[in-house]
């Protein structure tokens, strides 16, 4: 008997990591580690904190996981080679940890099926090779992730651990700021604590307050965040301007801030639904002018497909869906939205976080026997 559950388990794993072995040595070797982009940026702060000056600007702190390695590795002597094993290693163990979810939640088949798509995202997967924040960031995403969604009594000790893998997220990326919402819509919908509804709502008040209050701060750090500058120049991808003549007053003193934001949306509603509908079309159409022919085949050949599977699974089980849906699609929202008051990524790097959620909910919507999560 153990023998025999040993090799149900053992024989998907090894499976899956020859397939991961296979992606990763191929993006390797065609592409190398790269040093380039919003790596200069990790290896400048690194830097800075080497010589002792600090962050450039405190929005830094929230990157400071990737930048603290680099650091270190510039301590012991070690190439950047050290931080790409780091993130390969991570990668590896988010994999395993997304397929045990999966496997949880539906079949063998379903879990491995979802799981070789993972691994075929080669634009995701990419990241593992780029001294950027990302590769540890989408790991560290699954591993959050599959954890709060096995959560079925949120405990102190419960919220604690979650709360603690919140706060590396943070210290990855400003995004991770955002499964702090998501996470926070799943707790009020599916606690099982004996808390009022006003009670959970009069929290999660609280804690979007504070979030806010923490983002304007940011806002007001500069830094790079300049949250009027997307409008005035009409940039759907972040940096590209659409329009040279400005749209708007160049003073961004007194409006880098939510107020300023909202000033804007208040009074150009018009500009602000146009550019609203150009940054949705970019953010889930995923395809850019300057991708290759094949690069855009492929990215919307693989996530439109996923689109069509999440649609039929949720009307066809419409009343049967797991509660996990709920995390899934705010998570969603929340990124969608945030590329809505700012603007889309170059590379798609904001969609591409939830990739392996937009798998989950394509999976998940054609298997209902097992108890919903």
């Amino acid at each position: 008997m153990k023998s025999s559950f040993m090799g149900s388990i053992n024989k998907p794993l090894a499976l899956l990591f020859c397939l991961w072995m296979i992606v990763q040595a191929w993006l390797l070797y065609t592409n190398g580690i790269s040093t380039n982009g919003e790596a200069q940026r990790v290896i400048r702060e690194a830097g800075n904190l080497a010589d002792g000056s600090g962050f450039s600007t405190p929005i830094y702190f929230l990157y400071s996981i990737e930048i603290i390695l680099v650091l270190g590795i510039t301590k012991i002597g070690a190439g950047y080679w050290f931080i790409v094993l780091i993130h390969l290693l991570l990668n590896l163990y988010a994999l395993f940890s997304f397929f045990r979810y999966m496997r949880s939640i539906s079949d063998l088949r379903l879990a491995m099926i979802g799981s070789i798509l993972l691994i075929s995202c080669y634009p995701y997967q990419l990241y593992n090779d780029f001294i950027y924040t990302e590769s540890i960031f989408f790991s560290l995403g699954i591993l959050y992730s599959c954890y709060l969604l096995r959560t079925d009594t949120f405990s102190l000790e419960r919220i604690i651990k979650l709360g603690l893998f919140l706060l590396l997220l943070c210290l990855c990326r400003p995004t991770g700021l955002f499964f702090c919402g998501a996470s926070l819509i799943y707790w009020i919908a599916r606690s099982k604590q004996p808390v009022s509804t006003w009670s959970r709502f009069g929290i999660g008040a609280v804690v979007v307050i504070a979030g806010l209050f923490l983002l304007n701060y940011l806002m007001g750090t500069g830094g790079g965040i300049q949250v009027l500058v997307p409008f005035r120049e009409e940039q759907v991808i972040c940096e590209v301007p659409t329009k040279i003549s400005p749209v708007l007053p160049t003073d961004d003193s007194a409006d880098n801030s939510i107020a300023g934001l909202m000033n804007y949306v208040t009074t150009n509603p018009q500009s602000f639904s146009r550019l609203a509908w150009l940054k949705t079309k970019a953010f889930f159409g995923l395809t850019r002018s300057y991708y290759s022919t094949g690069h855009n085949l492929f990215v919307a050949g693989y996530f439109y497909s996923l689109y069509v599977l999440i649609i039929f699974g949720i009307t066809r089980y419409w009343k049967r869906l797991p509660g996990s849906y709920i995390f899934l699609i705010s998570l969603a929202g929340i990124f969608w939205l945030a590329v809505i008051f700012s603007c889309d990524e170059w590379h798609n790097r904001f969609f591409l976080t939830l990739t392996p959620f937009i798998i989950m909910a394509a999976m998940q919507a054609f298997y209902t026997n097992k108890p919903a999560r």
